[in-house]
C-alpha cells in the first residue's frame, strides 16, 4: 500500500510539471461556414495584435478551450468589438485584425 501511495504522489508531480501546448486557428470569410484560415498559432506563437489581409464579415476560432480571440474593425486592434470562444463565430462585422488570448 505504501508502494501506491508513492508512486501516486511521483505522478501527481509528473503532472504538475507538464507544460501547457495549445494551437489555435482563425478562419474568416463572408459567413461563419465558408470561412478560410487566416491566422494560426500556439501558447507562445501568433498571439500579438495582427492584421487581417483584407475586412473579413465574420471570423470563427477553433482550437483548445483556453484561447479567445479578440476581432476589431480597426487595423491596429485599437477597439476591442468582440471576444470569441472556440468554436464560436463572430455577428456580421469588418473585422480588420485580430489578438489572441489564453486564459490559463
Amino acid at each position: 500500500m505504501k508502494y501506491l501511495v508513492v508512486v501516486a504522489s511521483i505522478l501527481a508531480i509528473a503532472a504538475a510539471d507538464t507544460p501547457v501546448t495549445g494551437n489555435w486557428a482563425l478562419y474568416c470569410g463572408s459567413s461563419c461556414n465558408g470561412a478560410s484560415q487566416v491566422a494560426s498559432g500556439t501558447l507562445t506563437s501568433g498571439n500579438l495584435c495582427a492584421s487581417l489581409s483584407s475586412p473579413y464579415a465574420y471570423c470563427r476560432l477553433e482550437g483548445d478551450d483556453f484561447f479567445r480571440a479578440t476581432l476589431s474593425p480597426e487595423a491596429d486592434c485599437g477597439t476591442s468589438a468582440v471576444t470569441i470562444s472556440p468554436g464560436d463565430c463572430t455577428n456580421s462585422g469588418n473585422w480588420l485584425s485580430h489578438t489572441i488570448t489564453a486564459m490559463l
